[in-house]
């Protein structure tokens, strides 16, 4: 199971801070895991907040508390002495896509070796939908298993939270595919053919499958707007380099246009998922 252990919490002192702590509070008492905090820069001054996490630490809930001022460095050495399970961090608002700097959120999500959720939503997830974004056209092995990962994890969540399951699949223009497949009609068939097939062998259901065309980071935000998801769950291997630090990943991308909470695996988690159905 993925919260067998410790969750960390990165406190920056951003407009998510609060939210970030309830949804780390939520999941540590869920799951049975210690919570470990991280202060990154100053201490937050957000007093309401201090006081929430002064009463939990006071009742043995919080493993410890770490000052840092260089967050990467930080959360490797963690992760070197004991590794967690989850990071959890409020979403950097600031960044607007236009900067040149690599964004210190897309930096977590191409470095950090385990899950991370980023929250960018005031509300907890019960009774909303969870939109679980996987990619069943790809042939190869690595991502077959990132899927596998996010629809376990995607029906695992949506079942503790009582959430709608919403499956959403972006196929890519028709004129990027080998011959046969020049038609759009059968592109979608063939992507719905390959979902059903996958949910059947993990004997997951979903609310309602959502396929259209990409590039995946529009039409996932797209279909998390319409159904005004609680959590999107995606998948990742990190583009790094000069290409990563410019453009990144559709899972980077997907923080500037998403309204909602974003949760990013990392490959070798397709077994450790619960199954419910």
């Amino acid at each position: 199971m993925i919260f067998n252990k410790r969750i960390l919490l990165v406190l920056d002192g951003g407009n998510y801070c609060t939210e970030a702590y309830n949804r780390a509070r939520l999941l540590a008492n869920k799951t049975d895991c210690e919570l470990e905090l991280l202060w990154f820069g100053k201490p937050s001054s957000q007093p309401e907040l201090k006081e929430k996490i002064k009463a939990y630490d006071n009742a043995d809930q919080i493993y410890r508390q770490v000052q840092s001022t260089e967050l990467l460095k930080t959360v490797q050495q963690l992760w070197d002495d004991d590794h967690f399970t989850l990071l959890i961090k409020g979403c950097d608002d600031r960044h607007n896509g236009e900067s040149m700097l690599t964004p210190t959120d897309w930096k977590l999500l191409r470095h950090t070796p385990c899950p991370v959720l980023l929250i960018k939503r005031r509300h907890a997830w019960h009774g909303e939908s969870i939109v679980a974004a996987i990619n069943p056209l790809s042939s190869k092995e690595h991502q077959i298993h990132h899927d596998q990962s996010v629809l376990r994890l995607a029906s695992f969540i949506a079942h503790q939270e009582s959430a709608k399951l919403q499956t959403v699949v972006a196929t890519p223009a028709r004129m990027q595919m080998v011959p046969e497949l020049q038609v759009q009609k059968l592109i979608d068939q063939r992507a719905r053919r390959a979902t059903v097939e996958l949910m059947n062998q993990l004997q997951i259901t979903t609310h309602q499958l959502h396929i259209g065309q990409g590039p995946a980071e529009c039409w996932i935000a797209q279909i998390a707007g319409e159904q005004d998801a609680a959590l999107v769950i995606i998948s990742s291997r990190g583009r790094s380099g000069l290409k990563g630090a410019l453009l990144g990943n559709t899972a980077e991308q997907l923080l500037d246009r998403l309204e909602t909470d974003v949760l990013v695996l990392k490959p070798g988690l397709a077994e450790q998922m619960p199954i419910y159905h």
